[in-house]
């Protein structure tokens, strides 16, 4: 089975949400450490969490709030152990605190790939009818985690409740249709994805999806349309800017894709500036790419999306900076099983390779194509790389 790439939600949305409340007696470090979580100055909070602890003792609003935030930090194993500490002490704890605790322990467990864990958990979690808010982000993360161990029925009957609540959950659409295309059923990714852009027209990672559906079946001229379609959309918003510029980029029009990001990065939108530094690399400038991806990276701290790292890496490589792009490929790969955890690795072996050390870079090789099962070409890379050993 191939481990599904594209679980940006389960980190960067489900995540972003604090439920615990700073009510009864507590520590003016514990109020301050919530301030700071909730202003996303998570390193900050970090400190002012330990303090509490200190100070407060075995508070579980104090855990849920400290293991949260190490989960913001993408230190997934302290975050575990935070919220097992709390669970196993002496103190009592509220079924709405418990619930808030097995919540944060699935994005532990899903940061660490501790898939069959996550499901465990869920399933505890949603046992609990207090804090009902969090069903859906429970049950989204469990249906992940539920295909990523081979259980795909339940996976697809979390998929149909969470419709059933929600039937206009447009990232439910993306989740299920990811599934369908990874098991191998094209024609019902399609389904799911043109369900999706009925419901909502101004969605267009359905779009993008679809398109990607169309050229894996062969259907080039499907494909071709489907951009032609987006290309004449009078984009007025940042977000239709976005889409209509990577349109342009898969035909490959850069000037018109880039004209576009730049008008939604000068509209704030952050994600301007990415695809304004991916258009710039794929042009060949990658100076002006690298500068672009840096700016993002310092713009954009406490959101920035691992591709980011994957592609500076890309940069560095090139231009034969080896260390410069180690750092990249590990920082991206720190923040957890991500959407670009595969480009990452592919770079990783890439990179191991050109810096002479062939027999990590078969190790990480064979570890890749146990999760990637269908990259063929990851198996020829194999078999080259055993060549220079």
């Amino acid at each position: 089975m191939n481990k599904m790439n594209w679980f940006k939600r389960t980190f960067f949305c489900v995540l972003g949400m604090f439920f615990f409340t700073a009510c009864g007696k507590v520590s003016e470090s514990y109020k301050t450490a919530m301030e700071l979580s909730n202003e996303g100055e998570y390193e900050k909070a970090e400190t002012y969490f330990e303090d509490a602890i200190r100070e407060d003792g075995l508070e579980p609003k104090i855990y849920i709030g400290y293991g949260m935030t190490l989960n913001h930090l993408s230190k997934y194993e302290e975050a575990e152990t935070a919220f097992s500490q709390i669970l196993k002490a002496d103190t009592d704890i509220s079924d709405s605190e418990k619930k808030q605790i097995y919540y944060g322990e699935t994005i532990a467990f899903y940061g660490q790939g501790k898939y069959e864990d996550v499901t465990l958990v869920a399933d505890e979690a949603l046992k609990i009818k207090e804090f009902s808010d969090l069903d859906r982000n429970l049950q989204y993360t469990e249906a992940i985690a539920c295909f990523l161990t081979g259980q795909e029925t339940k996976a697809e009957e979390l998929c149909d409740a969470l419709l059933s609540g929600d039937a206009s959950d447009m990232e439910v659409y993306m989740l299920y249709g990811g599934m369908k295309k990874a098991s191998g059923d094209t024609d019902g990714a399609v389904k799911l994805y043109e369900d999706a852009i009925r419901k909502n027209k101004s969605y267009f990672d359905a779009y993008f999806r679809l398109y990607d559906c169309y050229l894996d079946a062969g259907q080039s001229s499907a494909a071709a349309e489907l951009l032609d379609h987006i290309t004449s959309i009078e984009a007025k918003k940042s977000y239709e800017m976005i889409a209509v510029g990577k349109a342009w980029y898969y035909k490959g029009d850069y000037d018109k894709a880039l004209s576009l990001f730049e008008e939604a990065y000068e509209e704030k939108d952050a994600d301007g500036l990415f695809y304004m530094s991916l258009t710039k690399k794929t042009s060949g400038k990658l100076q002006e790419a690298e500068d672009g991806f840096l700016s993002y990276l310092s713009a954009e701290k406490d959101h920035t999306i691992p591709e980011v790292y994957n592609q500076l890496a890309g940069i560095y490589m090139e231009r034969s900076q080896y260390e410069k792009a180690q750092s990249m490929i590990s920082q991206g790969l720190a923040m957890g099983d991500t959407v670009a955890a595969q480009n990452l690795l592919r770079n990783q072996v890439i990179l191991l390779e050109l810096t002479g050390d062939y027999d990590k870079a078969l190790e990480v090789a064979e570890e890749y194509r146990k999760v990637y099962t269908e990259d063929a070409a990851m198996k020829k890379e194999i078999s080259f790389i055993k060549t220079r050993r």
